[in-house]
């Protein structure tokens, strides 16, 4: 979302039709954000502009070809089932069994540095995710944490800890996502 954006959505009159229309719904800051979850190292990296200060929500989505394929998918996950509680607690995730464990999805190991254009490191995050948070029809998504932004324009490297098998028929993007500019 650019700045114009942000002031057309929070005007009376094209703003109500924008919200409408879905324009003014959420701020994606990361463009072009599909990554190879196969590598180790930095999986991404770009500039990013935020236009507000915000707090923005780290996922990564997978997008499946198919529904079979979907309801295979070792590395997402299923959807939230009877182990879902254990995902945010690991005492709990410690005391599920290797096949449970496998249900809930890989353990997913994340860091977002966050530094001025200069190159300076601002703040760092590690986050860990091990279960599906949200699925649709043909995606799933897993939600690491959030990030508070100031406006502005920063330098983000995402690096992947953990490394997993790239699945045939599936898509991960990453999302960084704002609330974006809300009611006009």
């Amino acid at each position: 979302m650019t700045e114009t954006t942000l002031a057309l959505c929070k005007s009376a009159f094209p703003g109500l039709l924008m919200w409408l229309s879905g324009l003014c719904l959420s701020n994606q800051a990361l463009d072009k954000p599909h990554v190879d979850l196969s590598k180790t190292g930095t999986i991404l990296q770009q500039v990013v502009s935020i236009p507000m200060d915000e707090r923005y929500r780290f996922q990564l989505r997978f997008v499946f070809q198919n529904r079979e394929l979907a309801a295979q998918s070792a590395i997402s996950g299923q959807a939230p089932g009877a182990h879902h509680q254990a995902c945010k607690d690991e005492a709990r995730y410690a005391t599920l069994s290797e096949a449970e464990k496998r249900e809930t999805g890989a353990a997913l190991d994340m860091e977002v540095v966050v530094a001025s254009l200069d190159g300076k490191t601002l703040h760092s995050h590690r986050f860990q995710s091990r279960c599906v948070d949200s699925s649709g029809d043909l995606t799933k998504t897993r939600q690491f944490g959030y990030i508070d932004f100031t406006k502005g324009k920063y330098q983000l490297t995402i690096i992947n800890h953990v490394p997993v098998p790239q699945e045939v028929g599936t898509e991960a993007a990453l999302m960084l996502t704002g609330a974006g500019a809300g009611y006009p």
